[in-house]
């Protein structure tokens, strides 16, 4: 299986892992274009065309339960009619998993 995650350290930590890269075109790792400071990091990880592969989503919940489950429910009744969801998630400090993100590559 495989996934990103994404937590925070000091400042946001991130790790991706694949199982079957694709190859052509190659991934990319490289700094930003516009920002000396930044990076840039592409690639594409090959799942089973033949059947339906879902992305598992999984997120640490914060200390402040009400608060991000009130944001979350208001994120829901926003995104009724769009096609985004979109809610805000206080970084944690050493949570290195606090966003998961899994799927199935080709073995």
């Amino acid at each position: 299986m495989a996934g990103i995650d994404l937590g925070g350290d000091s400042s946001v930590e991130w790790l991706v892992q694949v199982d079957h890269v694709r190859r052509n075109p190659d991934p990319e790792s490289s700094q930003h274009p516009t920002n000396p400071k930044g990076w840039r990091q592409h690639g594409i990880d090959e799942t089973d065309k033949t059947k339906l592969v879902n992305f598992k989503i999984c997120i640490q919940i914060p200390d402040d339960r009400d608060g991000f489950f009130s944001d979350l429910q208001n994120a829901i009744t926003d995104a009724a009619n769009k096609k985004t969801l979109c809610f805000l998630l206080p970084i944690v400090e050493k949570q290195n998993k606090q966003i998961s993100i899994s799927w199935d590559s080709l073995p």
